[in-house]
């Protein structure tokens, strides 16, 4: 109740100093362990509705349970964007910049926050690969070259592509690249104080029950 009281404090004093006003039609969501009690107290001191299924954040799921089912919606949005029928006149040219563009740019802001499952990673991938070798008249089409010898700069014979796996792998290092080079911003104090308060990022150990960031960025 002391945190609650605090936190409601701070957002008073946010809304009071910017006239700006915080929603509450947002949902609260607790542990297991925490008593009903204690969540009607909390959810009452905080304005919120109190659920028992965590909902998405920007898209993302707040909580991680099992990773693949998590991360379907991504597959399915790939599968519509690829059955749009604006896009089944597409000359090679432009299914290029369709793929880099729109198909490789969607799990960007996912992959910068978790690591997703490499299986998952391969399916997206097939999805373009189909996309790609597809003939409009047969909706098929015969797989020329290998995905990995797409994936290879131009220069080398690819098309360069990305590397699904690879390119996340990527983008969560250079989160950690950001934890060393910036240690004073929010991310990297809230980071330390949670996992590695006695040690730093490249020497901390992964720790007991990280969450899903900090494992995906600590793998990376």
């Amino acid at each position: 109740m002391d945190g609650a009281m605090a936190i409601k404090a701070v957002i008073n004093e946010y809304e009071n100093l910017s006239g700006q006003l915080v929603n509450f039609e947002k949902l609260i969501y607790f542990s297991k362990n925490v008593q009903d009690d204690i969540q009607r107290q909390i959810g009452g001191v905080l304005g919120v509705r109190i659920s028992n299924n965590p909902e998405k954040y920007l898209s993302l799921p707040t909580m991680i349970r099992r990773k693949k089912r998590c991360f379907l919606e991504l597959k399915e949005r790939f599968i519509q964007k690829t059955k749009n029928w604006s896009i089944r006149n597409l000359s090679i040219g432009g299914k290029e910049i369709f793929i880099k563009s729109i198909l490789q740019a969607l799990p960007i802001y996912a992959m910068q926050c978790f690591k997703l499952p490499v299986l998952l990673c391969k399916d997206l991938e097939n999805l373009i690969s189909k996309f790609w070798w597809r003939n409009l008249k047969t909706n098929k089409g015969i797989h020329w070259y290998s995905w990995s010898g797409m994936c290879s700069p131009k220069a080398f014979g690819g098309m360069g592509f990305k590397d699904l796996p690879m390119f996340n792998t990527a983008l969560l290092a250079k989160q950690g690249w950001r934890l060393i080079t910036q240690p004073d911003c929010l991310f990297a104090r809230v980071m330390k104080l949670k996992y590695y308060r006695r040690d730093n990022f490249l020497n901390a150990r992964l720790g007991a029950s990280p969450s899903f960031t900090r494992r995906s960025i600590w793998n990376a």
